[in-house]
């Protein structure tokens, strides 16, 4: 048997004067072998991501095709459903096919109607105003009577010539009403959920960190979700109801879809961060400072209180006032130190009725970008970029109780965004369009 002494002597054998030897030729096969593996693999997982998208593509277009059918040909889809807790039109679609589901959540909303592209609008009959202070609209005011002169009240600098860019504008028959009031929904917690989970203990439910969170749950007792309460952010819907109060302690954040109905008081506490809420109460709800919102819905029908808070696009904050009932003459929204991207409205059930002192009122540091709707009084300090529709202004001070004075009022209606939506239940003419979509 040969010893190889040296390393020339291997390499002379690996290499012969007629080419390479076998090992090498295996080499060059297997890299050969390895690149075609590789070009294939990538076609193959090229395609399976192409077939995957286009079958994605199509349960879009089946969704798509779901909601049209829903909105224009009344084609009531299995589908489609309705979310009856929002006064926005918002519907959930899911399209199947034999191994891939695609869920989606929709929020619809409508442009406003023309009589908003005014600045302000007073729809009270025989209309009188008195201008004062440091008033600066930029737009038109609609009145029922063009009767609108400067004045003083004692304190307040006198009001300028200029306070207004643009026109006076006089509709004897204004409508007092822009709400389709049949979609107004009053609560009345009892008729909400159906196959929730019951629970009649008198002792708070608290929900923190390692409970099981229910998607449905209906309590005689109060609610109390803590900061470390965790909710799934996708697509579930969870819906919450008591009897009592319904407390978000310090902290919490969540961007899920919650219903939160009481019959009393929702509390909101400090340095919230929310979305996607729907939060309805019968007494009151309060928002303390520094919190955060982004499409939520507020709706009471009593009192409405936020401070030192920020409310994004698109929120809808709803005051629903029955004044058939003597507690809530009194009822009001109160914007303190705080910023609203969306809509305030304040709906009641009889308009005009002079024992009514339900209103909205919005603070010198305040601002709302959207629209100020109120079925009777408005008292604003804060800066509007939109417009305001009302069938009073008001001020108080001291006691005394101004109506239909514009005190350093100003309202830019020239800075509402063009693309600017509110809620459906507005009248309309039955063109939606997108304000938010979520898929799954």
């Amino acid at each position: 048997m040969k010893v190889f002494e040296n390393k020339k002597e291997v390499l002379q054998l690996i290499k012969s004067n007629s080419g390479y030897s076998l090992p090498t030729v295996l080499i060059i096969v297997f890299l050969i072998i390895t690149i075609l593996y590789g070009f294939t693999s990538i076609l193959y997982f090229r395609n399976k991501v192409s077939i995957h998208y286009l079958k994605k593509l199509e349960l879009k277009t089946k969704i798509f095709q779901y909601i049209d059918e829903y909105l224009y040909a009344g084609i009531d889809s299995n589908g489609v459903s309705k979310n009856e807790y929002s006064h926005n039109l918002k519907m959930e679609v899911e399209a199947k096919n034999l191994k891939d589901s695609l869920k989606n959540i929709t929020i619809f909303g409508i442009k406003p109607p023309n009589i908003f592209e005014n600045a302000l609008i007073i729809t009270r009959p025989n209309f009188r105003g008195t201008v004062t202070g440091n008033t600066k609209i930029e737009g038109n005011i609609l009145v029922t009577k063009k009767r609108i002169k400067l004045g003083n009240i004692y304190g307040i600098n006198s009001g300028s010539v200029d306070y207004l860019r643009g026109e006076i504008l006089e509709e004897d028959s204004l409508s007092m009403r822009m709400i389709d009031f049949d979609l107004v929904n009053p609560i009345s917690v009892e008729n909400y959920l159906v196959d929730e989970i019951k629970i009649n203990s008198t002792k708070r439910i608290v929900f923190d960190k390692g409970k099981q969170i229910p998607e449905k749950l209906k309590v005689s007792s109060d609610i109390e979700l803590s900061s470390t309460t965790l909710l799934e952010s996708n697509l579930r819907n969870f819906y919450y109801e008591s009897d009592g109060k319904i407390i978000i302690k310090k902290g919490f954040q969540s961007n899920s879809f919650v219903h939160l109905v009481s019959n009393d008081s929702i509390i909101i506490e400090e340095n919230s961060n929310i979305s996607n809420f729907v939060m309805k109460a019968k007494k009151s709800i309060i928002i303390n400072s520094n919190s955060i919102f982004k499409n939520v819905e507020v709706f009471s029908e009593n009192r409405i209180v936020i401070k030192d808070s920020q409310f994004n696009y698109p929120s809808t904050i709803i005051l629903f006032s029955d004044i058939q009932d003597s507690s809530k003459l009194n009822s009001r929204i109160e914007i303190n130190n705080s910023t609203v991207n969306g809509s305030l409205i304040l709906v009641s059930t009889i308009i005009g009725l002079p024992i009514n002192e339900s209103k909205i009122f919005i603070d010198e540091s305040s601002k709302v970008h959207g629209i100020v709707y109120s079925e009777n009084n408005c008292e604003i300090r804060g800066e509007i970029f939109g417009s305001v529709f009302t069938y009073n202004l008001v001020y108080e001070e001291d006691g005394n109780k101004y109506l239909n004075w514009l005190v350093n009022l100003k309202i830019d209606r020239t800075k509402l965004d063009a693309n600017f939506l509110i809620p459906t239940i507005f009248k309309n003419d039955l063109e939606y369009f997108v304000i938010n979509s979520f898929w799954e």
